[in-house]
């Protein structure tokens, strides 16, 4: 079965450079919150006014530094995130398909961090919103165990987010379905998109992932 879904993809701003530049972010310091800061918010606005049924992902790249005194996860962070849907909400973002990430391309939290931040979601209204968890170059054996023993951790997760993961050695997919979560391409590659070439390059990449199996593209 190939499920497929129209998503736009995000950055929690972190005013740090992400890729794609610099934004301020909506929660500069501890007691500092503002939804009208940079374009990611604005975009939000503009997808949903002109398709409401457009999936969003979010996904941060990094964080204000007073974020637990520079630790990526903790209490600091959950509150940053849900702040961070507050936002999405006010400006026209509210409900729908929407999944949240951790960290792109870097380290993963533990399983006490990833079961509270479900309950915080639970807590806060936003029971609808999945966890993405991964969104890195390789599946990670130590959150697939983590999910083998430990069914509430399993049962927090809604997505892996793989990078290429047609590229791989091994096929995660059934251990995906397994588990019960999707599995996503959450980044993948082309080329100078102002080419031809590219363009076929990515109709390529398009039908190998459909090729590789169950995976929202």
């Amino acid at each position: 079965m190939i499920k497929s879904t129209i998503l736009t993809h995000f950055s929690p701003s972190p005013t740090i450079y992400s890729t794609d530049g610099t934004e301020p972010s909506h929660q500069l310091t501890r007691g500092d919150y503002s939804c009208r800061r940079g374009y990611e918010l604005w975009l939000i606005e503009q997808a949903r006014a002109r398709n409401p049924d457009i999936a969003l992902y979010f996904l941060a790249w990094t964080a204000p530094g007073w974020i637990n005194n520079g630790t990526m996860y903790g209490p600091d962070t959950i509150e940053y995130m849900l702040n961070w849907l507050r936002c999405v909400d006010e400006r026209g973002g509210k409900g729908g398909d929407r999944t949240l990430g951790l960290w792109n391309e870097a380290a993963q939290p533990d399983q006490d961090y990833l079961v509270s931040l479900r309950n915080a979601l639970d807590a806060n209204g936003f029971s609808s919103t999945k966890i993405s968890i991964m969104d890195n170059a390789y599946f990670n054996e130590q959150e697939v165990a983590w999910a083998q023993a430990n069914s509430t951790y399993r049962d927090a997760i809604g997505v892996a987010g793989l990078h290429d993961p047609c590229s791989y050695a091994y096929q995660p997919f059934p251990i995906a379905r397994e588990l019960g979560w999707d599995l996503w391409s959450s980044e993948d590659f082309s080329r100078d998109v102002t080419s031809w070439d590219a363009q076929s390059y990515w109709g390529k990449a398009l039908s190998q992932l459909v090729q590789c199996s169950s995976i929202n593209i």
